[in-house]
């Protein structure tokens, strides 16, 4: 589902940037693959991480186990 309008807010949080998008009227989910400069990956981790859950990272691998890492180590200080 859209839930709080993800879709809207994420095509307005990385409209500078190409993407391709997909979305499904039956599940009301969108699939985005978007293109961007290596150098600013930090800065796209940090974009993607506050749409919180509302947001999956499938693909590539590597970049889903990066943003992996910063929800962990999150926890982890949240614990201590």
């Amino acid at each position: 589902l859209n839930e709080r309008n993800a879709v809207n807010r994420f095509m307005l949080e990385f409209a500078e940037l190409e993407k391709e998008s997909v979305f499904d009227e039956d599940s009301g989910e969108c699939m985005v693959s978007i293109k961007y400069d290596e150098q600013n990956e930090n800065e796209i981790i940090i974009r993607l991480l506050s749409f919180g859950p509302v947001v999956e990272v499938l693909s590539p691998y590597d970049f889903r186990m990066k943003i992996k890492e910063r929800v962990d180590r999150q926890l982890a200080l949240m614990k201590e």
